[in-house]
């Protein structure tokens, strides 16, 4: 089920029909919605225009965004029955744990697949993308899109998050950084039963990212890769700063 977004203000939107397997909406969200007990969803896409915003370095614009901050975890919490969640244009910000997404995402108990494409306000801390998945400790597929990690050294102790249901795992936007490797560590060290990482290097598309960078971000992978050899991982190459990936080799 589709949901156009071109009545924003004036329509509303109400889901009671139990058979629904599928919820796909992009656009603001709705005035005024409700929802039915939704017990056969499996698949939900949301993109809204503007999201889940925590940072104190925005706290003057935060007024703007406060009233709607309730419905939009409403609006989420409403579908929180879906096995696979596919949430677009996240902006996230590192300030504050938890915020309203990782609420979100602890009220969806039967959650499998979790795909995020980020739009960050400003860099992520490991800590914050650390936790967050410690709300999602069912999940066998795991999909980040444009990951943006802070590259300053933090003091932090990671979540003691068991990821053992966790087998495939692709990211886009590494450029091969130490928090980012962090980051692939901890992964590897939490999910025990993982199969196979895909991680499509290459940076940002307003990085200057570069020929030697991804041959080291390359050499730093293949000694990851004889940490943990019972994990595939897959180094896909951006090529020209356009979302095609052309070149791929398994490390192990």
């Amino acid at each position: 089920m589709a949901i156009p977004s071109n009545c924003l203000g004036v329509c509303k939107l109400e889901l009671h029909t139990p058979n629904l397997t599928t919820f796909i909406y992009k656009g603001e969200l709705f005035e005024y919605f409700s929802f039915g007990d939704l017990v056969a969803l499996i698949d939900v896409d949301v993109s809204l225009s503007i999201f889940f915003i925590s940072c104190p370095k925005f706290s003057g614009q935060l007024s703007v965004f406060n009233k709607w901050e309730d419905s939009r975890y409403k609006f989420l919490k409403g579908l929180n029955g879906a096995r696979n969640l596919a949430l677009g244009t996240v902006q996230v910000c590192s300030s504050k744990v938890p915020n309203t997404l990782h609420d979100v995402l602890t009220s969806y108990t039967n959650l499998r697949k979790l795909e995020l494409r980020l739009s960050p306000i400003e860099d992520i801390s490991l800590s914050w993308l650390a936790s967050l998945l410690y709300c999602c400790s069912s999940l066998e597929t795991l999909v980040l899109h444009d990951v943006k990690l802070c590259q300053r050294k933090e003091e932090f102790v990671l979540p003691l998050c068991p990821l053992n249901h966790l087998k495939y795992v692709a990211l886009t936007g590494l450029e091969g950084h130490d928090n980012e490797l962090e980051f692939l560590r901890f992964l590897f060290n939490r999910a025990v039963n993982l199969d196979l990482m895909v991680i499509n290097g290459g940076g940002l598309k307003d990085s200057k990212f570069g020929k030697a960078d991804l041959l080291n971000f390359h050499e730093k992978l293949m000694v990851l890769s004889q940490e943990f050899p019972n994990v595939k991982i897959s180094f896909q190459i951006r090529k020209s700063n356009v979302v095609r990936f052309d070149s791929a080799s398994i490390l192990n």
